[in-house]
């Protein structure tokens, strides 16, 4: 099969978060996943996914994994309905530090933060030359 793709999400490089979030794999079994497969010779898309405000170090994500994908995807945290009462409910018993920042981005909408953000990853993929799918809330 020529041009597999594996596609491989990481949100965060702290296994305590990631516990938290229930991944099923550990951060750092994804890790050694993306490491084998890459050397290997079968294509790693590193899925940094949900962006988590706060939480998710996207240039931590890069320089830890960079090396073993092909190309870098990125996705934005969104809330909606059910899912966004838990996670404001996580940050605050949490991540109370966390609090100020979610209700600026999912409570007034501001977009700021998350401007931020995608000017930091174009200058961390220029950076790494690496292919960059970008999609942080594109309205």
């Amino acid at each position: 099969m020529a041009n597999v793709k594996v596609v491989i999400s990481l949100c965060v490089l702290d296994e305590k978060i990631a516990s938290d979030l229930e991944y099923e794999l550990s951060v750092k079994d994804r890790i050694e996943t993306m490491k084998a497969l890459h050397e290997n010779g079968v294509g790693v898309v590193l899925f940094i996914s949900p962006i988590l405000p706060g939480l998710t170090d996207v240039k931590a994500l890069i320089e830890r994994c960079g090396n073993y994908a092909s190309e870098i995807w990125f996705d934005a945290l969104e809330l909606r309905n059910e899912f966004k009462v838990r996670m404001l409910k996580y940050i605050k018993e949490s991540h109370p530090n966390l609090v100020n920042l979610y209700d600026k981005i999912y409570r007034e909408n501001d977009q700021t933060y998350w401007k931020k953000v995608k000017e930091e990853i174009k200058i961390l993929c220029k950076d790494k030359v690496i292919k960059d799918r970008i999609k942080i809330f594109e309205k």
